[in-house]
């Protein structure tokens, strides 16, 4: 194209022979290059649609099925697209603590305060002591503090832990979106739910997921886990209704080959 020319729209006209240089020949050749202005448009759309960084909108779908990545129903397409930049190095870690938080860091709560516990690093509150592979999710409210987090590049001494705060009788109500006992939304845990299911060894359960405010969690040595001190407070979310001693809707099973299978009066999060 010509100096100061920058569609074909424009130019194709410039092309014509002097016997089709007028009005209704000029106005041909600049349909045409209109379509060429289209054409070239879409093989941009269709070269950007591979970057991430540079993908419209209703690519990302594509990119993640790519990279074995679900979008959550709650992502917006920033969210969705900071995951899909980083998908090949949280598959890396796939399976290890280091990439469960990770993870969580990526959902829209940017979960920065989380530790996760294996059955042998405590005693479980089930005392089910036999079922080996599970591990237990805590994540803290309020500022971050050593010992409270799973070191990575997402996490900083003093930053906030998560976004989430326990709530007490009266402060919240019923029905308004919260889950009760903390400001943590049912989409909220519902991704939380998603990305451990996601990146968790297909082997392990998670029985629940222990939102911690105030005290030290203490249960055994480098490890703060287990109970809380007085003034401290904990809530604990599972999948399953629990009713007196029995969960709604669970199924015995007495399999001692299938540790991680669900037992009567025992949820599963995950």
């Amino acid at each position: 194209m010509g100096d100061g020319v920058s569609t074909y729209a424009a130019w194709q006209p410039t092309l014509q022979p002097t016997a089709l240089r007028g009005p209704w020949g000029e106005r041909w050749a600049a349909g045409l290059g209109a379509e060429k202005d289209a054409a070239l448009a879409l093989a941009k759309e269709a070269t950007k649609s591979r970057f991430v960084a540079l993908a419209p909108p209703d690519a990302l779908s594509l990119l993640g099925a790519d990279r074995d990545i679900e979008r959550s129903p709650i992502d917006t397409a920033a969210t969705f697209r900071a995951r899909l930049a980083v998908a090949w190095d949280v598959w890396s870690w796939a399976g290890t603590h280091y990439g469960y938080a990770y993870a969580l860091a990526l959902t829209s709560a940017q979960i920065r305060g989380a530790r996760f516990v294996p059955q042998y690093q405590w005693t479980p509150p089930d005392s089910r002591t036999a079922l080996w592979s599970r591990f237990w999710v805590v994540v803290w409210t309020g500022a971050l503090a050593v010992g409270r987090f799973t070191v990575g590049p997402w996490a900083t001494v003093g930053g906030d832990a998560s976004p989430f705060e326990v709530l007490v009788v009266g402060s919240f109500t019923v029905g308004d979106g919260s889950t009760v006992g903390s400001s943590m939304t049912r989409a909220q845990l519902g991704e939380i739910r998603r990305a451990l299911a996601k990146w968790k060894n297909a082997r392990d359960r998670v029985p629940a997921l222990i939102l911690a405010d105030g005290g030290e969690l203490v249960g055994m040595p480098g490890l703060l886990v287990g109970g809380f001190t007085v003034g401290g407070s904990a809530i604990t979310y599972t999948l399953d209704l629990v009713v007196g001693d029995f969960v709604v809707g669970a199924t015995p099973r007495t399999d001692p080959d299938a540790a991680w299978f669900p037992f009567i009066g025992h949820s599963n999060l995950v």
